[in-house]
Protein backbone atom coordinates (compact mmCIF):
# COMPACT_ATOMS: atom_id res chain seq x y z
CA UNK A 1 0.00 0.00 0.00
CA UNK A 2 1.37 4.16 -1.22
CA UNK A 3 1.32 6.06 1.93
CA UNK A 4 2.02 8.94 0.03
CA UNK A 5 4.84 10.07 1.01
CA UNK A 6 7.29 10.23 -1.82
CA UNK A 7 8.02 13.47 -3.16
CA UNK A 8 8.48 14.33 -7.30
CA UNK A 9 11.37 14.98 -8.49
CA UNK A 10 10.73 18.43 -10.37
CA UNK A 11 10.60 20.07 -7.08
CA UNK A 12 6.39 20.16 -6.93
CA UNK A 13 4.58 19.19 -3.74
CA UNK A 14 1.79 16.81 -4.05
CA UNK A 15 -1.80 18.15 -3.62
CA UNK A 16 -2.97 17.84 -0.47
CA UNK A 17 -7.03 19.14 1.05
CA UNK A 18 -4.76 22.08 2.11
CA UNK A 19 -4.15 22.95 -1.19
CA UNK A 20 -7.90 24.60 -0.87
CA UNK A 21 -5.91 27.68 1.07
CA UNK A 22 -3.56 28.66 -1.51
CA UNK A 23 -5.58 29.57 -4.05
CA UNK A 24 -3.79 27.54 -7.02
CA UNK A 25 -4.40 28.16 -10.26
CA UNK A 26 -5.08 25.51 -13.30
CA UNK A 27 -1.90 26.45 -14.53
CA UNK A 28 0.01 25.72 -11.66
CA UNK A 29 -1.39 22.24 -11.42
CA UNK A 30 0.32 19.36 -12.75
CA UNK A 31 -0.24 15.81 -12.82
CA UNK A 32 2.13 12.56 -12.02
CA UNK A 33 1.42 9.88 -13.84
CA UNK A 34 1.56 6.37 -11.54
CA UNK A 35 2.75 3.11 -13.29
CA UNK A 36 0.92 0.93 -14.85
CA UNK A 37 0.67 -1.62 -11.76
CA UNK A 38 -0.61 1.01 -9.29
CA UNK A 39 -4.09 0.15 -8.71
CA UNK A 40 -6.75 2.08 -7.33
CA UNK A 41 -9.13 0.11 -4.60
CA UNK A 42 -12.16 1.83 -5.62
CA UNK A 43 -12.57 0.57 -9.41
CA UNK A 44 -13.35 -2.83 -8.21
CA UNK A 45 -15.85 -1.51 -5.77
CA UNK A 46 -16.68 1.54 -6.18
CA UNK A 47 -19.08 3.71 -8.67
CA UNK A 48 -17.16 5.67 -10.74
CA UNK A 49 -17.45 9.23 -10.03
CA UNK A 50 -18.64 9.81 -14.03
CA UNK A 51 -18.67 7.76 -17.31
CA UNK A 52 -18.15 8.21 -20.89
CA UNK A 53 -15.64 10.71 -20.42
CA UNK A 54 -12.21 10.55 -21.90
CA UNK A 55 -8.58 11.00 -19.75
CA UNK A 56 -8.36 14.96 -20.67
CA UNK A 57 -11.87 15.38 -19.54
CA UNK A 58 -11.35 13.51 -16.20
CA UNK A 59 -8.12 15.52 -15.63
CA UNK A 60 -10.00 18.69 -15.94
CA UNK A 61 -12.44 17.55 -13.43
CA UNK A 62 -9.95 16.80 -10.94
CA UNK A 63 -8.32 20.53 -11.60
CA UNK A 64 -11.33 22.27 -11.17
CA UNK A 65 -12.09 20.64 -7.85
CA UNK A 66 -9.52 21.50 -5.00
CA UNK A 67 -10.43 19.00 -3.15
CA UNK A 68 -9.16 16.30 -5.49
CA UNK A 69 -5.83 14.86 -5.03
CA UNK A 70 -5.48 12.38 -8.42
CA UNK A 71 -7.50 10.56 -10.63
CA UNK A 72 -7.69 6.97 -12.43
CA UNK A 73 -9.17 6.78 -16.08
CA UNK A 74 -10.06 3.58 -17.69
CA UNK A 75 -9.97 4.42 -21.43
CA UNK A 76 -11.56 1.20 -22.24
CA UNK A 77 -14.23 2.13 -20.24
CA UNK A 78 -14.36 5.86 -20.22
CA UNK A 79 -14.82 5.65 -16.58
CA UNK A 80 -13.10 7.94 -13.94
CA UNK A 81 -12.59 8.07 -10.99
CA UNK A 82 -11.23 11.03 -8.47
CA UNK A 83 -9.60 10.58 -5.23
CA UNK A 84 -10.29 13.10 -2.63
CA UNK A 85 -9.73 13.25 1.25
CA UNK A 86 -7.27 10.81 2.35
CA UNK A 87 -7.82 8.39 0.09
CA UNK A 88 -4.63 8.23 -1.08
CA UNK A 89 -3.92 5.50 0.79
CA UNK A 90 -6.18 3.32 -0.81
CA UNK A 91 -3.60 3.07 -3.42
CA UNK A 92 -1.71 -0.06 -3.48
CA UNK A 93 0.47 -2.49 -5.90
CA UNK A 94 -0.85 -5.01 -8.14
CA UNK A 95 0.74 -7.88 -9.69
CA UNK A 96 -0.62 -6.96 -13.09
CA UNK A 97 -1.18 -4.26 -14.82
CA UNK A 98 -4.34 -2.39 -13.75
CA UNK A 99 -7.10 -1.56 -16.44
CA UNK A 100 -7.34 2.19 -15.11
CA UNK A 101 -4.31 4.31 -15.37
CA UNK A 102 -3.65 6.64 -12.47
CA UNK A 103 -2.03 10.36 -12.08
CA UNK A 104 -1.47 12.53 -8.70
CA UNK A 105 -1.97 16.22 -8.70
CA UNK A 106 0.69 18.08 -8.11
CA UNK A 107 1.15 22.01 -7.28
CA UNK A 108 4.42 23.52 -8.45
CA UNK A 109 7.16 24.77 -6.13
CA UNK A 110 7.07 28.40 -8.03
CA UNK A 111 3.34 28.65 -7.14
CA UNK A 112 3.76 27.64 -3.88
CA UNK A 113 7.03 30.34 -2.92
CA UNK A 114 4.61 32.85 -4.43
CA UNK A 115 2.19 32.16 -2.29
CA UNK A 116 4.58 32.47 0.78
CA UNK A 117 6.03 35.87 -0.86
CA UNK A 118 2.14 36.86 -1.03
CA UNK A 119 2.20 36.45 3.09
CA UNK A 120 5.02 38.07 3.64
CA UNK A 121 3.94 40.75 1.63
CA UNK A 122 1.05 41.12 3.54
CA UNK A 123 2.86 40.80 6.82
CA UNK A 124 5.08 43.61 5.44
CA UNK A 125 2.01 45.47 4.65
CA UNK A 126 0.18 44.89 8.44
CA UNK A 127 3.78 45.80 10.12
CA UNK A 128 3.52 49.75 9.67
CA UNK A 129 0.24 49.45 11.36
CA UNK A 130 1.18 47.15 14.05
CA UNK A 131 4.45 48.51 14.79
CA UNK A 132 3.05 52.60 15.56
CA UNK A 133 -0.17 50.59 17.96
CA UNK A 134 2.51 48.57 19.54
CA UNK A 135 4.65 51.63 20.37
CA UNK A 136 1.98 54.06 21.67
CA UNK A 137 0.52 50.79 23.92
CA UNK A 138 4.43 50.50 25.09
CA UNK A 139 4.27 54.68 25.48
CA UNK A 140 1.08 54.71 27.15
CA UNK A 141 2.33 52.13 30.16
CA UNK A 142 5.84 54.19 30.52
CA UNK A 143 3.86 57.40 31.00
CA UNK A 144 1.18 55.78 33.42
CA UNK A 145 4.15 53.65 35.64
CA UNK A 146 5.89 57.25 35.37
CA UNK A 147 3.42 59.66 36.74
CA UNK A 148 2.53 56.80 39.82
CA UNK A 149 6.45 57.22 40.61
CA UNK A 150 5.96 61.05 40.20
CA UNK A 151 2.34 60.98 42.51
CA UNK A 152 4.02 58.62 45.39
CA UNK A 153 7.46 60.80 45.38
CA UNK A 154 5.59 64.22 45.82
CA UNK A 155 3.13 62.23 49.08
CA UNK A 156 6.95 61.74 50.19
CA UNK A 157 8.11 65.00 49.61
CA UNK A 158 5.33 66.31 51.71
CA UNK A 159 5.29 64.21 54.43
CA UNK A 160 8.90 64.82 55.14
CA UNK A 161 7.95 68.43 54.36
CA UNK A 162 5.38 68.62 56.76
CA UNK A 163 7.56 66.73 59.68
CA UNK A 164 10.32 69.68 59.40
CA UNK A 165 7.59 72.02 59.63
CA UNK A 166 6.38 70.54 62.42
CA UNK A 167 10.06 70.50 63.86
CA UNK A 168 10.39 74.08 63.35
CA UNK A 169 7.24 75.27 64.81
CA UNK A 170 8.40 73.41 67.71
CA UNK A 171 10.91 75.51 67.37
CA UNK A 172 9.54 78.75 67.59
CA UNK A 173 6.91 77.54 69.95
CA UNK A 174 3.69 76.56 67.91
CA UNK A 175 1.11 74.80 69.16
CA UNK A 176 -1.17 72.88 66.98
CA UNK A 177 -4.75 74.59 66.60
CA UNK A 178 -6.35 71.84 66.98
CA UNK A 179 -9.41 71.71 69.89
CA UNK A 180 -10.26 68.81 71.64
CA UNK A 181 -13.10 67.33 69.87
CA UNK A 182 -13.05 68.80 66.73
CA UNK A 183 -12.76 66.45 63.96
CA UNK A 184 -10.43 67.32 61.14
CA UNK A 185 -9.54 65.57 57.96
CA UNK A 186 -6.17 64.08 57.61
CA UNK A 187 -6.16 63.93 53.85
CA UNK A 188 -2.73 64.52 52.42
CA UNK A 189 -4.53 63.44 48.66
CA UNK A 190 -6.41 66.45 48.92
CA UNK A 191 -3.63 69.37 49.56
CA UNK A 192 -4.13 69.75 45.51
CA UNK A 193 -7.80 70.55 45.40
CA UNK A 194 -8.18 73.61 42.59
CA UNK A 195 -11.86 74.82 42.75
CA UNK A 196 -12.74 78.29 40.60
CA UNK A 197 -13.27 81.28 43.15
CA UNK A 198 -10.42 80.33 45.45
CA UNK A 199 -8.63 82.97 47.18
CA UNK A 200 -4.37 82.55 47.78
CA UNK A 201 -3.50 79.63 49.39
CA UNK A 202 -0.78 79.26 51.59
CA UNK A 203 1.16 76.84 53.25
CA UNK A 204 1.55 76.71 57.06
CA UNK A 205 5.39 77.24 56.94
CA UNK A 206 4.12 80.10 54.95
CA UNK A 207 1.78 81.28 57.26
CA UNK A 208 4.47 81.39 60.09
CA UNK A 209 7.01 82.80 58.42
CA UNK A 210 4.04 86.12 57.78
CA UNK A 211 3.57 85.95 61.89
CA UNK A 212 6.91 85.74 62.97
CA UNK A 213 5.61 82.85 64.48
CA UNK A 214 2.51 83.97 65.56
CA UNK A 215 4.19 86.38 67.47
CA UNK A 216 1.73 89.41 67.20
CA UNK A 217 -1.47 88.68 68.40
CA UNK A 218 -4.24 91.34 68.19
CA UNK A 219 -7.29 89.81 69.02
CA UNK A 220 -9.12 86.54 69.52
CA UNK A 221 -12.80 85.61 69.49
CA UNK A 222 -15.62 82.75 69.14
CA UNK A 223 -13.70 81.33 66.21
CA UNK A 224 -9.94 81.45 67.18
CA UNK A 225 -7.16 83.87 67.40
CA UNK A 226 -6.04 86.65 65.04
CA UNK A 227 -2.09 87.78 64.64
CA UNK A 228 -0.26 90.48 62.90
CA UNK A 229 1.45 89.40 59.87
CA UNK A 230 2.50 90.83 56.69
CA UNK A 231 2.64 89.21 52.92
CA UNK A 232 6.23 88.35 51.25
CA UNK A 233 7.85 90.79 49.45
CA UNK A 234 6.01 93.78 51.15
CA UNK A 235 2.52 93.38 49.17
CA UNK A 236 0.75 95.01 52.46
CA UNK A 237 0.17 93.78 56.21
CA UNK A 238 -2.55 91.24 56.99
CA UNK A 239 -4.64 89.57 59.58
CA UNK A 240 -4.29 85.99 59.99
CA UNK A 241 -7.34 84.05 61.93
CA UNK A 242 -6.41 80.61 63.19
CA UNK A 243 -9.42 79.53 63.55
CA UNK A 244 -10.05 76.70 66.76
CA UNK A 245 -13.80 75.61 66.22
CA UNK A 246 -14.22 74.68 63.07
CA UNK A 247 -14.70 71.23 61.76
CA UNK A 248 -15.81 70.06 58.30
CA UNK A 249 -16.77 66.68 57.00
CA UNK A 250 -13.81 67.28 53.91
CA UNK A 251 -11.45 69.23 52.88
CA UNK A 252 -12.69 69.83 49.50
CA UNK A 253 -16.01 71.58 51.28
CA UNK A 254 -13.93 73.70 53.35
CA UNK A 255 -12.14 75.20 50.30
CA UNK A 256 -15.65 75.23 48.69
CA UNK A 257 -17.00 77.65 51.43
CA UNK A 258 -13.42 79.50 51.59
CA UNK A 259 -13.84 79.83 47.36
CA UNK A 260 -17.21 81.48 48.13
CA UNK A 261 -16.19 83.73 51.10
CA UNK A 262 -13.43 84.97 48.91
CA UNK A 263 -15.24 85.97 46.18
CA UNK A 264 -17.76 88.22 48.18
CA UNK A 265 -16.16 91.81 47.33
CA UNK A 266 -17.78 94.88 48.60
CA UNK A 267 -16.08 98.26 50.57
CA UNK A 268 -17.72 97.65 54.04
CA UNK A 269 -15.85 93.61 53.96
CA UNK A 270 -13.31 92.65 55.24
CA UNK A 271 -11.71 90.54 52.24
CA UNK A 272 -10.28 87.22 52.53
CA UNK A 273 -7.13 87.18 50.80
CA UNK A 274 -5.72 83.83 51.11
CA UNK A 275 -5.91 80.50 53.48
CA UNK A 276 -4.50 77.63 54.94
CA UNK A 277 -5.96 74.01 55.18
CA UNK A 278 -2.78 72.18 55.76
CA UNK A 279 -3.49 68.77 57.66
CA UNK A 280 -5.53 69.55 60.56
CA UNK A 281 -4.65 73.10 60.31
CA UNK A 282 -7.33 75.87 59.23
CA UNK A 283 -6.00 79.58 59.36
CA UNK A 284 -7.71 82.51 56.74
CA UNK A 285 -5.54 85.96 55.29
CA UNK A 286 -7.77 89.13 56.12
CA UNK A 287 -6.61 92.64 54.81
CA UNK A 288 -5.43 94.40 57.92
CA UNK A 289 -7.35 97.08 59.64
CA UNK A 290 -5.24 99.61 61.46
CA UNK A 291 -7.86 100.86 63.85
CA UNK A 292 -8.67 97.55 65.25
CA UNK A 293 -12.46 96.55 66.03
CA UNK A 294 -15.43 98.80 66.93
CA UNK A 295 -15.61 97.62 71.04
CA UNK A 296 -12.47 99.36 71.33
CA UNK A 297 -13.30 102.41 70.27
CA UNK A 298 -16.19 102.51 72.46
CA UNK A 299 -15.70 100.58 75.42
CA UNK A 300 -11.21 101.29 75.13
CA UNK A 301 -9.06 102.53 78.29
CA UNK A 302 -8.95 105.94 79.56
CA UNK A 303 -7.74 108.07 77.50
CA UNK A 304 -8.95 106.58 74.24
CA UNK A 305 -10.28 109.01 71.77
CA UNK A 306 -14.09 109.52 71.96
CA UNK A 307 -15.88 108.71 68.26
CA UNK A 308 -17.70 111.79 67.73
CA UNK A 309 -21.39 111.76 66.01
CA UNK A 310 -20.56 111.73 62.51
CA UNK A 311 -17.82 109.19 63.09
CA UNK A 312 -20.46 107.11 64.62
CA UNK A 313 -23.20 107.60 62.12
CA UNK A 314 -20.22 106.65 59.34
CA UNK A 315 -19.89 103.61 61.42
CA UNK A 316 -23.57 102.62 61.55
CA UNK A 317 -24.18 103.33 57.80
CA UNK A 318 -20.89 101.11 56.87
CA UNK A 319 -21.93 98.33 58.80
CA UNK A 320 -25.29 98.48 57.63
CA UNK A 321 -24.51 98.32 53.88
CA UNK A 322 -21.88 95.46 54.64
CA UNK A 323 -24.79 93.41 56.26
CA UNK A 324 -27.60 94.28 53.34
CA UNK A 325 -25.12 93.43 50.75
CA UNK A 326 -24.68 90.08 52.41
CA UNK A 327 -28.16 89.67 52.73
CA UNK A 328 -29.51 90.45 49.27
CA UNK A 329 -26.22 91.27 46.71
CA UNK A 330 -24.80 87.90 46.96
CA UNK A 331 -25.98 85.10 44.59
CA UNK A 332 -26.70 83.33 47.75
CA UNK A 333 -28.37 84.94 50.97
CA UNK A 334 -25.31 85.30 53.88
CA UNK A 335 -26.77 85.22 57.48
CA UNK A 336 -23.45 86.78 59.72
CA UNK A 337 -25.00 85.09 62.67
CA UNK A 338 -22.39 87.07 65.06
CA UNK A 339 -22.68 91.07 64.59
CA UNK A 340 -21.63 93.01 67.60
CA UNK A 341 -18.93 95.35 67.62
CA UNK A 342 -15.78 92.79 67.94
CA UNK A 343 -16.70 92.40 64.39
CA UNK A 344 -17.18 95.46 62.92
CA UNK A 345 -13.64 96.96 62.17
CA UNK A 346 -12.22 100.39 62.07
CA UNK A 347 -9.44 101.65 59.63
CA UNK A 348 -7.94 105.15 58.70
CA UNK A 349 -9.57 107.16 56.12
CA UNK A 350 -13.41 106.63 57.77
CA UNK A 351 -13.09 103.00 56.41
CA UNK A 352 -15.63 100.78 58.62
CA UNK A 353 -16.16 96.87 57.41
CA UNK A 354 -17.64 93.47 58.38
CA UNK A 355 -15.94 90.38 59.69
CA UNK A 356 -16.56 86.62 60.00
CA UNK A 357 -19.05 86.77 57.30
CA UNK A 358 -19.96 82.88 56.41
CA UNK A 359 -18.13 81.32 58.71
CA UNK A 360 -20.83 79.74 60.84
CA UNK A 361 -21.24 77.20 58.29
CA UNK A 362 -17.56 75.84 59.03
CA UNK A 363 -18.78 75.26 62.49
CA UNK A 364 -18.19 71.91 63.77
CA UNK A 365 -21.46 70.41 64.98
CA UNK A 366 -20.28 70.05 68.44
CA UNK A 367 -19.61 73.65 68.64
CA UNK A 368 -22.48 74.35 66.73
CA UNK A 369 -24.65 73.06 69.87
CA UNK A 370 -23.40 75.56 72.08
CA UNK A 371 -23.22 78.27 69.68
CA UNK A 372 -25.01 81.02 71.90
CA UNK A 373 -22.50 80.12 75.06
CA UNK A 374 -19.19 79.80 72.63
CA UNK A 375 -19.67 83.30 71.04
CA UNK A 376 -19.39 85.24 74.67
CA UNK A 377 -21.73 87.91 74.12
CA UNK A 378 -25.55 86.82 74.68
CA UNK A 379 -26.78 90.40 74.49
CA UNK A 380 -26.70 90.30 70.87
CA UNK A 381 -28.44 87.28 70.42
CA UNK A 382 -32.02 87.75 68.62
CA UNK A 383 -34.70 85.46 70.62
CA UNK A 384 -34.42 83.31 67.93
CA UNK A 385 -31.38 81.85 69.29
CA UNK A 386 -33.03 81.29 73.00
CA UNK A 387 -36.45 79.88 71.49
CA UNK A 388 -34.92 77.31 69.09
CA UNK A 389 -36.70 79.03 65.84
CA UNK A 390 -35.46 79.25 62.80
CA UNK A 391 -32.99 81.75 62.09
CA UNK A 392 -33.08 84.44 59.30
CA UNK A 393 -31.28 87.46 58.24
CA UNK A 394 -33.83 89.39 60.47
CA UNK A 395 -31.38 87.88 63.64
CA UNK A 396 -28.95 89.91 62.14
CA UNK A 397 -31.15 92.87 62.19
CA UNK A 398 -31.49 92.58 65.74
CA UNK A 399 -28.03 91.98 66.08
CA UNK A 400 -27.31 95.21 64.48
CA UNK A 401 -29.77 97.03 66.46
CA UNK A 402 -28.34 96.42 69.88
CA UNK A 403 -24.72 97.80 67.99
CA UNK A 404 -26.93 100.88 67.36
CA UNK A 405 -28.10 101.56 71.03
CA UNK A 406 -23.78 100.90 71.82
CA UNK A 407 -23.16 103.56 69.51
CA UNK A 408 -25.40 106.15 71.10
CA UNK A 409 -24.93 105.15 74.70
CA UNK A 410 -21.43 104.09 74.30
CA UNK A 411 -21.51 101.50 76.59
CA UNK A 412 -22.21 97.44 76.69
CA UNK A 413 -26.00 97.06 76.67
CA UNK A 414 -25.35 94.05 79.35
CA UNK A 415 -23.03 96.11 81.89
CA UNK A 416 -24.17 97.06 85.09
CA UNK A 417 -27.03 98.86 86.16
CA UNK A 418 -25.99 102.77 86.18
CA UNK A 419 -28.07 106.36 85.53
CA UNK A 420 -28.71 106.74 82.42
CA UNK A 421 -31.33 109.64 82.64
CA UNK A 422 -28.66 112.07 81.35
CA UNK A 423 -26.04 112.51 78.32
CA UNK A 424 -22.56 111.92 79.84
CA UNK A 425 -23.23 108.54 81.58
CA UNK A 426 -24.40 107.28 78.35
CA UNK A 427 -20.10 106.88 78.07
CA UNK A 428 -20.06 105.44 81.45
CA UNK A 429 -17.86 102.12 80.82
CA UNK A 430 -16.40 101.07 84.28
CA UNK A 431 -16.99 101.41 87.74
CA UNK A 432 -13.57 103.75 87.57
CA UNK A 433 -15.60 107.58 88.85
CA UNK A 434 -11.85 108.85 87.56
CA UNK A 435 -12.47 107.62 84.28
CA UNK A 436 -16.09 108.19 83.85
CA UNK A 437 -15.92 111.97 84.75
CA UNK A 438 -12.98 111.98 82.18
CA UNK A 439 -15.17 110.26 79.09
CA UNK A 440 -18.54 112.49 80.76
CA UNK A 441 -16.20 115.79 80.02
CA UNK A 442 -15.37 115.35 76.44
CA UNK A 443 -18.55 113.55 75.77
CA UNK A 444 -20.49 117.10 77.18
CA UNK A 445 -18.21 118.78 74.85
CA UNK A 446 -18.78 117.04 71.67
CA UNK A 447 -22.88 116.96 72.76
CA UNK A 448 -22.57 121.20 73.18
CA UNK A 449 -20.66 121.72 70.13
CA UNK A 450 -23.48 119.76 68.40
CA UNK A 451 -26.51 121.22 69.59
CA UNK A 452 -24.73 124.82 68.82
CA UNK A 453 -23.96 124.25 65.41
CA UNK A 454 -26.98 124.51 62.53
CA UNK A 455 -24.64 122.72 60.38
CA UNK A 456 -23.77 119.60 62.36
CA UNK A 457 -27.39 119.54 63.28
CA UNK A 458 -28.60 119.44 59.51
CA UNK A 459 -25.79 117.08 58.59
CA UNK A 460 -25.98 114.06 61.37
CA UNK A 461 -29.54 114.82 61.92
CA UNK A 462 -30.38 111.33 61.97
CA UNK A 463 -27.77 110.52 64.60
CA UNK A 464 -29.42 113.66 66.57
CA UNK A 465 -33.16 111.72 65.80
CA UNK A 466 -31.45 108.44 66.57
CA UNK A 467 -29.63 109.67 70.38
CA UNK A 468 -32.89 111.22 71.24
CA UNK A 469 -34.93 108.18 70.92
CA UNK A 470 -32.46 106.41 72.44
CA UNK A 471 -32.47 108.58 75.72
CA UNK A 472 -36.26 108.59 75.88
CA UNK A 473 -35.77 105.02 76.55
CA UNK A 474 -32.87 104.54 78.96
CA UNK A 475 -35.03 103.94 81.80
CA UNK A 476 -36.59 100.74 80.28
CA UNK A 477 -33.08 99.48 79.15
CA UNK A 478 -32.21 99.75 82.96
CA UNK A 479 -35.52 97.79 83.62
CA UNK A 480 -34.96 94.72 81.39
CA UNK A 481 -31.54 92.91 80.20
CA UNK A 482 -32.09 93.21 76.82
CA UNK A 483 -34.74 94.88 74.21
CA UNK A 484 -37.46 93.30 72.52
CA UNK A 485 -37.23 93.43 68.71
CA UNK A 486 -40.36 96.11 68.34
CA UNK A 487 -38.17 98.21 70.70
CA UNK A 488 -35.40 97.78 68.11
Amino acid sequence: MVSGGCTPGDGSAVASPDSCRTNSSASSVSYLALKPKIAYSATRYDAPTTTGVNRTACRALCTANCTCLGYFHDNSSTTCYLIGGRQLGSLHWSTRAAPALGYIKTINSATRAGNNKGGSSLASRSLPIILPCVAAFLLIIVVAWYSLWWRRKRKSGKKSKGKNSASKNVNLGLQNPRSRGTSYDEDPDDDDIVIPGMPARFSYEEIGSMTAGFETKVGSGGFGSVYKGELPAGEGLVAVKRLEAVGIQAKREFCTEIAVIGNIRHVNLVRLRGFCAEGSRRLLVYEYMNRSSLDRSLFGAMGAPVLEWGERMEVALGAARGLAYLHTGCDQKIVHCDVKPENILLADGGQVKVLDFGLAKLMSPEHSAIFTTMRGTRGYLAPEWLSNAPISDRADVYSFGMVLLELVHGRKNRGEQEQANNTGAALQTDGNNKASNVKRQNFQSQYNKLTTDKGSVKKHGEVWQMHSRANAGCDLINLISSPTRQFV
